[in-house]
């Protein structure tokens, strides 16, 4: 999974010379958050809205412009950076959104929203599904798990190692009996909790 499938293609960007009133009615018209502030085809900075809420005196803004405020150096990745990289890179940078670029010049924008809308889609939240927990000591434990769930008519959407003492799986089901997987799991010695 690549963050080029997932980004705002050709985001609006913003000259640096730009006054905040530009910037304002461009984020209200166009409801975005971040503007890229490019410099003849080089990306210089991003502005965001918080940035413009946190400059507190309103008679301050009216003389500021982009390169003002602007964050210089943003967090700039190519657009075959994978899905998982980039949300490491948003965390851990604690920034609200990355500028994608391919030859360096930017293709696209990927924010903090952005990202938990591929969460929810990859765990599929939205979903008709159920999720259950399961202790399970080996690779083995792992197929006779998958076994029970076919065995009583389950999908599994998606499957994720919980980090934890112990070695618990979450599994994301669609459809089948859940009570009767259930039964069958504790029989066979499993801890399991559904969510």
């Amino acid at each position: 999974m690549i963050i080029a499938n997932y980004m705002t293609p050709n985001p609006l960007t913003i000259a640096p010379g730009a006054k905040v009133e530009e910037a304002l009615n461009l984020m209200r018209q166009k409801n975005v958050r971040h503007l890229p502030v490019v410099d003849n085809g080089k990306i210089v900075g991003v502005v965001t809205d918080k940035d413009i809420r946190s400059t507190l005196d309103p008679a301050i803004l009216s003389g500021l412009t982009m390169a003002d405020l602007m964050t210089k150096n943003p967090v700039v990745i190519p657009m075959s950076t994978s899905v998982q990289e980039a949300a490491r890179m948003i965390f851990n940078k604690k920034t609200t959104g990355l500028l994608i670029t391919k030859n360096d010049k930017l293709v696209g924008i990927i924010t903090l929203a952005d990202m938990l809308k591929v969460l929810v889609e990859i765990l599929d939240l939205l979903g008709d599904s159920t999720r259950l927990n399961l202790s399970l000591k080996c690779k083995d434990d792992l197929e006779h798990a998958y076994e029970v769930i076919h065995e009583h008519g389950g999908s599994i959407i998606s499957v994720a190692l919980v980090p934890s003492t112990q070695d618990i799986y979450s599994f994301r089901l669609e459809g089948g009996d859940i009570d009767a997987m259930m039964r069958k799991l504790n029989q066979l010695g499993y801890q399991v909790e559904r969510n």
